[in-house]
């Protein structure tokens, strides 16, 4: 099936696996590095992090940042090391990661009650907790999706999510691997009354994992009823495997209508990402750099994507 959709392009929305990326582990020692198992995959992106909500995920965030220089074509450089208490630093950190230009925010544990992850040192009591509205509004203002982790996906944790959708309309919320343990039926209720709201799709599990109570058969006519908000995400192959999740998503593009199908493996995604507009670092380094190179009488009409590749350019010719 990978053979048939293989020039389909394909995003992954959701992946923890910054540090396996120059690395010959025994996960992917068959394939001889990361970067051939995306391409043995058709996997053309990949929005890349490794831990998340840690003070550890910091240096996660940097090593991020390094493999988006070196393979820029392939990375969409995502940042997950963000203190959440109102008292600490993570709005401040966030602007920067913006400015510097990161292309999205997350995997944020907003809450978790039953994930083996629910105890990690900078997670939330639920989706409007401490700095998040904060956090939220400057999401909003860069145009950069956040991805949250929100489990369970009922009572508490989705009134707050509810909230934070209804009072920052201008911002995308990702739900990651919205549909794990949750029905179409709840997705639809959110889906209905708030546009702002993208599914991180975790096909995987909804074929694969024994504790799914839907397949993904159940989800097409959903998927097909807003194909404009859904994504494909791995979740680096959690408790099913890297290779189970990369197929799973083909066999979910193969159920859906050739015109949802494109939305939902890449349009949808890449449309979030060039819509990003170029940040104020970003145009006085273009500026500065241009400059030192002695580059004249040039204007640019980038994006925030394209001003980072511009950056890199200009970088290499110092």
């Amino acid at each position: 099936m990978i053979d048939v959709y293989k020039e389909l392009p394909l995003i992954d929305v959701h992946s923890h696996d910054v540090h396996l990326v120059d690395r010959n582990e025994k996960r992917i020692q068959d394939y001889g590095s990361y970067m051939n198992v995306w391409e043995t995959y058709g996997i053309d992106q990949t929005v890349l992090f490794g831990d998340i909500s840690e003070p550890s995920a910091v240096q996660s965030d940097r090593l991020t940042w390094k493999y988006y220089k070196k393979y820029t074509d392939y990375i969409v450089p995502s940042f997950a090391g963000i203190p959440l208490k109102k008292d600490e630093n993570g709005v401040e950190l966030v602007k920067e990661k913006l400015e510097q230009g990161y292309l999205n925010i997350g995997e944020i544990m907003a809450s978790s009650t039953y994930s083996p992850f629910a105890n990690v040192k900078w997670k939330a009591k639920h989706p409007y907790d401490g700095a998040l509205p904060e956090i939220y509004h400057l999401a909003g203002e860069y145009k950069v999706p956040i991805l949250l982790h929100i489990d369970p996906p009922n009572g508490v944790p989705i009134n707050s999510l509810k909230t934070a959708l209804k009072n920052h309309p201008k911002t995308i919320f990702i739900f990651a691997h919205g549909n794990v343990y949750n029905s179409p039926g709840n997705l639809d209720s959110l889906l209905k009354q708030y546009d702002n709201l993208y599914i991180d799709f975790y096909a995987g599990f909804s074929r694969y994992h024994k504790g799914s109570e839907q397949d993904l058969e159940d989800f097409v006519p959903l998927i097909e009823k807003y194909p404009d908000r859904f994504l494909l995400g791995s979740d680096s192959g959690y408790d099913i495997g890297l290779e189970n999740s990369y197929l799973a998503m083909y066999e979910l593009i193969d159920l859906l209508s050739p015109e949802t199908a494109a939305m939902v493996a890449s349009e949808n995604y890449r449309r979030l990402i060039e819509e990003q507009p170029p940040t104020d670092y970003q145009i006085k380094e273009i500026k500065d750099l241009t400059k030192d190179l002695n580059i004249k009488d040039k204007s640019y009409f980038l994006n925030k994507r394209q001003a980072n590749e511009l950056i890199f350019s200009l970088e290499k010719n110092k």
